[in-house]
């Protein structure tokens, strides 16, 4: 393993396996990416490099993070309560794939002894579309409806299409976009980095050329003082064509690295209701998810829920897992367009999806918060 810091009061940034040079102005490429990392402030170099390497340990005593042969980035961030693990997007990033937004994946939060977030499915392969972690978030997947990314109607076979997050995508011969097809990425979007000790934020600016352009920001927050961490978002249409897109976050949630089964529930503010049969695996039963039976090994069941109103109070699901007693809240700030489920052995996902329309030059921004608690 090797931790290195940019300058003496900087905060770590940590690989498993390999060695690099990654210092603030400069520019990391490779494989048609870049990601530049443009300030870092915050922790001095002797603890950031305990708290990075801590995590970076944990995860593979854990047997659920980075394999020891791939060198993926990662930093870590703290406010003295809670630390998150977070890979970095760019060239030996931990997810290359086409379908997730690269920036701002928490793979590891811990908090009083517990843990959140887990890798869900093993080999991992950075460049498969379906290998993201954590906080994975997608932008116009096209799904049962949804509206696909933002030009994909306008462009021919073989022309570029435009995916938030990630970049350019060549579109082939078939009827409608699929969010699990394995799109070939002909020009990754460029990070900024910037950093500090309790927060992270990413920069893409990206165009097709068609008239399709966007500036897109995130930023991960640990309050001082408070047991959550926010990730708030900002998105302003730079083209001269309307933005017709959705968003939500996957939210793959494991507790103390527990396989899914009846020691998990999960709880909504609203009666939820699965709209598909898991063949007696999980019931809803008033505001609350439970699970009859372990899921198990390559067992993957997906639902839609119902009953939600398309309001603010209900963007919110809580994950607790009754063994540890530890549970993570998530709460969004943006009324609901969908709510869907998603469980498999390793994570439980409950995922809120957004509504997203700009006309040029319009700016939206949403947030979610992660709230930890232990009962």
């Amino acid at each position: 393993m090797v931790c290195a810091t940019a300058r003496k009061s900087s905060p770590a940034l940590c690989w498993i396996g390999a060695s690099h040079n990654l210092q603030p102005g400069k520019r990391q490429e490779g494989r048609g990416h870049e990601v530049e990392i443009v300030r870092v402030r915050g922790l001095p170099s002797c603890l950031g490099i305990i708290v990075a390497c801590f995590f970076t340990g944990s995860l593979r005593a854990g047997g659920q993070g980075m394999r020891a042969r791939a060198p993926y980035p990662v930093i870590t961030l703290t406010n003295g309560l809670v630390a998150l693990g977070v890979y970095l997007p760019g060239p030996e990033g931990y997810y290359r794939g086409p379908r997730f937004d690269w920036s701002g994946m928490v793979a590891r939060v811990t908090y009083k002894g517990h843990t959140f977030f887990r890798q869900w499915k093993r080999p991992h392969d950075p460049l498969d579309q379906e290998d993201g972690i954590g906080t994975a978030e997608e932008f116009g997947c096209g799904f049962e409806g949804m509206p696909p990314p933002m030009d994909y109607g306008t462009a021919s076979v073989g022309q570029t299409f435009l995916k938030i997050g990630v970049g350019l995508l060549l579109k082939v011969r078939q009827p409608t976009y699929l969010f699990t097809y394995p799109y070939r990425i002909i020009k990754a979007g460029r990070w900024r980095i910037h950093h500090g000790k309790n927060w992270l934020g990413f920069r893409q600016v990206m165009s097709d050329g068609r008239g399709w352009a966007y500036l897109y920001r995130k930023r991960i927050t640990l309050p001082s003082g408070s047991a959550e961490f926010i990730i708030s978002h900002y998105l302003k249409n730079t083209g001269h064509r309307t933005i017709f897109t959705t968003t939500y976050c996957h939210n793959m949630v494991a507790i103390d690295n527990d396989p899914i089964g009846p020691e998990y529930k999960v709880e909504f503010p609203f009666a939820a209701k699965l709209v598909r049969n898991w063949r007696g695996l999980a019931r809803s039963r008033g505001k609350t998810i439970t699970f009859r039976r372990p899921v198990a090994k390559g067992e993957e069941e997906f639902s839609d829920l119902r009953g939600f109103r398309h309001k603010v109070a209900d963007n919110e699901a809580t994950v607790i897992n009754m063994k540890t007693g530890a549970e993570i809240t998530i709460l969004g700030n943006r009324p609901l367009l969908a709510f869907h489920f998603f469980v498999a052995r390793t994570v439980v996902c409950p995922e809120n999806f957004i509504r997203i329309e700009l006309k040029p030059g319009q700016v939206t921004t949403w947030r979610n918060v992660y709230r930890l608690g232990v009962r």
